[in-house]
């Protein structure tokens, strides 16, 4: 689906990522750690063709710049963080993931507007739609900037911290959104709550001293120790309905 081939950024003569390469499996969610300032959105923009970058990011086995913004929006949803919340109302918002599939006349089609629905039904945003997105809640803000990119009914989604600023109910809610998406889409998502991502994820890239220091399947990094190392957390197991959760502490 996604895949990375000795990458490289630098802001000026300061090195952020160097070599990195890993690929992403198809309807599976893959979590981007690291400590911060280690490069995960600094790559997230790169991947967006915001920023330059060396090597090669593939996208479906193709350079990603051979794709026009308009194939490559079709193709890829980002929720970057820290998106500035526009005055306009929830409903209007998540009508722009339609964009790149408008005709000239800018009507929506039928198969815009069952988009558009089954990513409000989705996201459980109806209440939301006739109220102004820079009114909302951080987590209510959040939700609708999802319906958004979800509606674009792109293959690939790439979520930038897309919990921070929520709160607990909110987060837990957002996190379960994440794996149901995982049901028929390719899931990248930046995380900074090592407990969480070892709950929703399949598989684990993290980055360490500007490069990729593991990239795997998630359990596999648990039972290494490579979380605890990285991080300098402790792991506790807890067993809650037959299934063990992984929880890590600093203390």
């Amino acid at each position: 689906m996604l895949e990375l081939k000795n990458v490289g950024i630098s802001y000026g003569k300061r090195e952020i990522l160097k070599d990195v390469s890993f690929s992403i499996k198809k309807k599976q969610v893959t979590a981007l750690l690291g400590k911060n300032g280690s490069g995960k959105s600094s790559l997230i923009s790169a991947i967006n063709l915001m920023i330059p970058y060396r090597g090669k990011i593939q996208l479906l086995g193709r350079d990603i710049k051979e794709y026009t913004s308009r194939e490559r929006a079709s193709l890829v949803g980002i929720l970057h963080q820290n998106t500035p919340a526009p005055h306009v109302t929830a409903g209007r918002l998540i009508e722009y993931g339609r964009s790149p599939y408008l005709s000239l006349s800018g009507k929506f089609s039928e198969r815009d507007r069952e988009a558009i629905s089954q990513a409000i039904e989705l996201t459980d945003t109806r209440d939301l739609l006739n109220r102004f997105v820079d009114t909302l809640s951080g987590g209510e803000r959040q939700k609708v900037f999802l319906a958004m990119v979800i509606s674009q009914n792109t293959p690939l989604v790439i979520l930038d911290e897309p919990t921070t600023y929520m709160d607990a109910e909110h987060e837990r809610s957002f996190l379960r959104l994440i794996q149901r998406l995982s049901n028929d889409k390719t899931v990248l998502v930046v995380m900074h709550d090592l407990t969480n991502a070892a709950e929703i994820a399949d598989n684990a890239v993290i980055f360490h001293n500007n490069t990729v220091a593991y990239s795997g399947n998630v359990e596999e990094c648990i039972t290494t120790g490579t979380i605890e190392d990285i991080f300098a957390v402790t792991r506790r197991d807890v067993k809650r309905a037959g299934k063990t959760h992984h929880i890590f502490t600093s203390f």
